[in-house]
Order: structure tokens, then C-alpha cells, then sequence
């Protein structure tokens, strides 16, 4: 569905935008994959990291806003940063067939 879609979208978009502009990256990969029942998306990079509890208490805009959407289509994200190595993002977001 087009709001799921365009939900997904901007996640993706805000994990590779940040990957691109805060880690110091020499390799992103992003993957995504639609089944009928579930999107996942994991995006990959070999960056500098960071902390993400104090990202998170800090109110980071761009993770609070990824976990929003996520909250709007019945979906999740997890990240994993350490520093020094990188970060991983999954985005799982579940579809449901429509009845009719």
C-alpha cells in the first residue's frame, strides 16, 4: 500500500542519509526485501558508529523519526552501532493481505 510504501521510503532514505553524512563510511549496502507478507530492509555500513543510547538521549531527530514511521505502519527498527564499527539498521515492516 502507498502510505506503508512511502512510510518505508523515508526510512530507508534517513538510514542511508545518515550513514552517508555522520559515519565516515567506505561501504554502504542497503537491502530490501518485499515478500507477501513482510518488507525488510537492513542497511549496512562500516562507519565510525556511535552510541546509540546516547543518541537516543539525546533525542537524535533522525533515529526518533525512523521509529515513528516505523510505529506508523505496525512495524520496527533496530539499530546496531558500536563505536569504531559501524552501524546496522533493520526496518521490518509486516503486510497484511487485503481481504475482499
Amino acid at each position: 500500500p502507498p502510505e506503508i510504501r512511502d512510510q518505508v521510503y523515508l526510512m530507508i532514505r534517513e538510514a542511508l542519509r545518515n550513514a552517508i553524512s555522520h559515519a565516515d563510511a567506505r561501504h554502504v549496502l542497503a537491502d530490501v526485501d518485499i515478500t507477501p507478507h513482510q518488507i525488510l530492509a537492513t542497511i549496512d555500513d562500516d562507519g565510525r558508529g556511535f552510541d546509540l543510547e546516547g543518541a537516543m538521549a539525546g533525542g537524535s531527530a533522525g533515529l526518533v523519526s525512523m521509529h515513528d514511521r516505523a510505529r506508523l505502519v505496525a512495524g520496527r527498527i533496530r539499530v546496531q552501532s558500536t563505536p569504531g564499527h559501524g552501524t546496522r539498521v533493520e526496518i521490518l515492516v509486516p503486510l497484511v493481505a487485503e481481504q475482499g
